[in-house]
Order: structure tokens, then sequence, then C-alpha cells
């Protein structure tokens, strides 16, 4: 704008000098002055149609844009007094200014928003940028209904704050949120507080970093358009997400390929299920490092199926409840695929309370069909099973795998085993401990029952293809039961089968104070053990055909009940 403002003055200028020259003939000056008025008419046109007609519509050409199968009302709400649009607004201190919502896309076209339906019709409407950039500035945006974003000329969207503690976008309604149709590929979230849902329909990409979700998160990988895609790649840094919905199995549905790192989850009644879900398809896989998942005591913490190798790394888990499943994690897989998941370096603790005793499934984890289970370095402590069984839970031709594994104060009351109990095994099926340690664990069933392990075999396999069972370096101490039970117990499907366990092998371990009954009771059998003719002598009870090795390996203060 300064250019042609200089060049009116400088011809005007030259005008004028010459005009006031005797000695220049009239000639010379009259066409000075035509020159000089054709190149100021120019200037003083260009000015006026190409820069204040030109800006004047660019601040007013969405005023009255229709919107394409969309009604929405927003209310906006700001915690800053000065509004960067102060030059285009009435100067009145006592104007109550809305919040500012930019628009930019590659085209350098900056929108600026003033009005409530502006975002949507300004995404809507937007024709020839194939990238459009959000940006929230810090404030309190309330919004009645739900934000459909489909639009097949946009094909990558972000939506940016300023910081993910003042960039609020809040949904009055809690079933309400954004629903990104799958004609955009690429999404980026950052820097903002969502309260309410998000809908991904099918996206390519999806990036969510240092955001806090207060709703869902669902991913839904179904074709759209007879348009289906085999790369979804989901990356999520730093989010912290509380799960806030009416009803849902999951408050978080994964598909694709799926990062997360440095992110917090929280349960809450409103998942039927359990805070998280992964399903890779027989060809994705899930990596979970730095990161915190509590259950609140509601919520299963997480589900994983048809995955070929995900992992989970130096996380933390706290009050998982297992009320189907298990409480930090759920595994299965159908027979054509395997899924496979490796722990590395993990915690879980205080699973469980009186006031939601768990009925079902395993404590840590519940490892299902064909998949397996690999642990390293794993701790564990204050995991109260309720009326359910132990930590961990297998069937089918399952694996579960551990090395370095420390568990302190274990408790169940179901038919089953405190630390491990399976069933309806396959070929193939396997439980194997290297170097692990347990102590205070408590069997609270007044049934027949197990303090460690339990077993129980399918006529078809426990003879030809027994369950292996293998402890190596394995310390177990102060282990108690409300009534006589055995440490190892196998439990045989027909009566005419009479062994279950077909190897145990026991190495460089440790048993000490093990209590086949509550100490307090000093051991005397009951009335109803003698007439139901129960031995209730020994540590291991294995039956016949089966195979014990036990090397290098300490038992002492061992009680059993009394006669």
């Amino acid at each position: 704008m300064t250019i042609p403002v200089y060049t009116y003055i400088v011809f005007t200028t030259i005008i004028e000098t010459v005009n006031i020259q005797d000695e220049v003939s009239i000639t010379i000056k009259d066409l000075f002055n035509a020159t000089g008025t054709i190149i100021i008419t120019i200037v003083v046109l260009y000015y006026l149609y190409i820069y204040k007609i030109y800006d004047i519509y660019t601040n007013l050409s969405f005023s009255s844009v229709n919107i394409n199968n969309y009604t929405s009302s927003m209310v906006f709400k700001t915690r800053q007094s000065k509004n960067v649009l102060s030059s285009f607004i009435p100067s009145n201190e006592n104007i109550n200014r809305p919040q500012i919502i930019e628009i930019k896309n590659i085209e350098k076209c900056n929108i600026k928003m003033t009005k409530e339906d502006d975002i949507i019709n300004g995404y809507l409407n937007n024709k020839n940028n194939a990238e459009l950039i959000i940006n929230i500035k810090n404030g309190d945006l309330i919004i009645t209904n739900n934000i459909n974003l489909n639009n097949n000329n946009i094909k990558k969207l972000k939506i940016i704050g300023e910081s993910k503690d003042y960039s609020i976008l809040n949904f009055s309604n809690i079933n309400n949120g954004f629903i990104f149709g799958n004609s955009i590929k690429e999404i980026e979230l950052s820097k903002i507080s969502i309260n309410g849902n998000l809908k991904f329909m099918n996206n390519n990409k999806v990036e969510i970093g240092n955001v806090n979700i207060n709703g869902i998160l669902d991913f839904n990988s179904q074709c759209f358009d007879d348009q289906c895609i085999d790369d979804q790649s989901i990356i999520i840094n730093n989010l912290n997400f509380h799960s806030k919905t009416e009803s849902k199995e999951y408050c978080i549905n994964l598909f694709g390929n799926v990062k997360i790192n440095n992110s917090f989850f929280y349960g809450n009644s409103s998942c039927k299920n359990g805070i998280m879900k992964y399903d890779g398809e027989h060809m994705n896989n899930i990596e979970i490092i730095d990161s915190y998942f509590n259950g609140e005591y509601l919520n299963q913490c997480f589900k994983i199926i048809n995955s070929l190798k995900s992992e989970i790394i130096s996380s933390k888990f706290e009050k998982g409840a297992s009320y189907k499943n298990g409480g930090l994690l759920y595994i299965y897989s159908s027979s054509e695929y395997r899924t496979n998941i490796v722990m590395f370096d993990t915690e879980y603790s205080d699973v469980g309370n009186i006031n939601q005793p768990i009925n079902n499934g395993g404590l840590i984890a519940s490892v299902e069909g064909f998949s397996n289970l690999y642990i390293k370095d794993f701790y564990g402590e204050n995991l109260n099973g309720g009326n359910g069984v132990g930590a961990f839970t297998l069937n089918q031709e399952s694996t579960i795998e551990i090395n370095n594994i420390e568990l302190h104060g274990v408790d169940a009351s179901g038919i089953g085993g405190v630390f491990f109990t399976s069933s309806n095994e396959a070929i193939g099926s396997k439980f194997k401990i290297t170097n692990g340690n347990f102590k205070d664990f408590i069997q609270n069933s007044v049934n027949l029952a197990s303090s460690f392990i339990m077993v129980e075999k399918n006529i078809d396999i426990s003879i030809n293809n027994p369950t292996k069972i293998e402890f190596n370096n394995v310390s177990i101490s102060n282990y108690t039961s409300f009534s006589p039970s055995l440490l190892f117990k196998s439990q045989s499907i027909n009566e005419k089968i009479t062994y279950d366990y077909g190897e145990i092998t026991i190495s460089n371990s440790y048993f000490s104070d093990i209590w086949r009954c509550m100490v307090s009771d000093y051991c005397v059998i009951t009335n109803r053990d003698e007439i139901l003719n129960i031995v209730q002598n020994g540590i291991i009870d294995i039956g016949n055909d089966s195979t014990v090795t036990i090397n290098n390996t300490t038992f002492e203060f061992c009680y059993s009940s009394k006669k």
C-alpha cells in the first residue's frame, strides 16, 4: 500500500515544479500534466479497487455463506480483555468481544473469524486449498451440537491452540463432539482441550499431541464409499484422557499402527468393559511407552485383539477391575492368527476393593484363544481378587512367559489359583516363569482351590499333550488360605483321567512359610473335609503318570492340615 502513496506524491510534486518554471514551454508543461494525470489516476484506481475493495470482501464474504448440511449454534466466552481484531471492530470498552478463531491455508489466505458459525462455514466452503489450519485462541468455546467435518477438497486438517489448558473447545452435550470424515486423510490436534467426543472415520494419519480430552476417542476402521485403507497410522503424545460418556463398551477404540508415548488414561463407570480396546486386524501393532492407566476400580485398563506384535514398555497401571477379563490386560486372537504382546518394565498396583468385588478374570492378565504374552521386569502389589481368581488366567492354545516378576499381596476367593489358573487348554499351551519373587498370597475360597496354581485339562489333550509348567529362580513365601488347599492343584474334567500336569520343573527356587490353611485356625481339618474324604496333606497334587523335577530348591516352614 505504501508504493501507490509514494508514487502519487512524487508525480504531483514533479507536475507542480514544472508548471512554475517560466522557461519551460507550454507544450512540455501540457505533456507533463497529461502524463502525470494518467499515472495518478491509475494509482488512485489501483489503491481503491485492488486494496480497499478486496480487503472489505475478504472480511465480509463469509457472513452470508450457507451451511452445507449443518446447523449449529456456538457461544463464545473469552478470558482475554484484548482483541486482536480491534482495528475491525468499533472502539467501545463496554463491548463483550467474541473469541477469535483464525483459519489459514497453504495459499497463505488468512481468514479471521468472529461469528458463531464462521468456523463451520469456512471449512465447508473451502474450495481451493488442500490443507486447512484452524488456530484456537485462549478461551472457552461452548458448542451445542456435533461438528461434522467432511470436505472433499481438504486433505489435511490441523486444529491448533495456544495452550492445552486454556484453549478449550467445550461441547455442552456429553454425547456430542467432532466427527472427522474419511475424505480428510491427515489430521493433527495440538495444544488444546476438548470436552467432548472425537470420532475418526477411517482417516489415514492422525496425530494428537499436548491435548486434554474429556470424552471418548473412537477410531473407525470400516470402509466408506467403497474406500478402505490398510495403512492407518495413529500417533499420540502427551495426551491426558479422562473417560466421559453416557455409556460405551470401551471409551477408546483404536485401529491401525498405533504409537502412544507419555500419556495418561483414566477410567469411568460409563465405560462398561474398559478404558481402551485395540484391534490389530491381524496386520497391525500398537506400542505404548512411558504411559499411565488408572481404572479407578471401575474398568479393565486395556484389551488387545488380533495384533501381530505389540509392546508395552515402562508403563504403570493402577486400580484395574477384571469383572470379565484381565484387570490390566485382556488378550485374544482367533485360531487363524496369533496375538503377540511383549511387556517390559511394567508396574501394576491397587487392584479391586471391598466395594467393587471382582467376579471373574485375571487380576493382571487374561490370555485367551491363540495368544502369546511375554513379560519382562514386572512389579505388582495389593491385588485384591474379590470373588474371582488370581493374577493370571489362560485358556486354549495360549502362552504366558514371564522373566523377572515380583508380586506382593495377592488374594482371591474363586475356585482357582491365586497366581495362575488355566482351563480348556489346547495343544501347545504353556506357562513359564524365570526369576520370580512372590510374597503374601492368600486364598479366601471356602471351596477346594489352590493357593498358587490351578490347572484344569480337557480329556482329549490331558493325556497326549499335557500342559508344561516351569519355574526357575523363584521365591515363594507367606502363603495362607481360608480352608486347606494345595499350593499346586490339578483338576480333571473326567474322573477317569487322574492327571493334568504332564511336566513340572522347579529349579533354583525357595519356598517358605507355606500354610495350607489360615494360621489362626492352626490348620485343623474341617468335618466337611473328613466327610468328603479329601486328602489335604502335601504341597503339589499331580495325579498319575506325571513328572516333577526339582533342582537346587529349598522348602522350609511348610505346614499342612492336621487330622
